[in-house]
């Protein structure tokens, strides 16, 4: 049987993220941009600037309301 596999919340264009840009949390929404679901998350914030991430580095990129907790 197929597994049940719930997407990343980065897969959603519209959702909600904050990326860790110039050292402050940026808060914005994904974008269906360049390499969107194939290694880079692509985020539009309020004034339309746009900040890339990659996939690889969770560290870097958060829901909003959620911690980062760093080992």
């Amino acid at each position: 049987m197929g597994e049940n596999r719930q997407e990343p919340f980065y897969y959603t264009v519209g959702a909600e993220i904050e990326i860790l840009s110039q050292g402050e949390w940026t808060r914005g929404r994904v974008a269906g941009g360049y390499r969107f679901r194939d290694g880079l998350i692509t985020m539009v914030t309020g004034d339309g600037k746009t900040i890339w991430c990659p996939e690889g580095r969770p560290d870097l990129y958060r829901e909003p309301g959620t911690k980062i907790t760093r080992g």
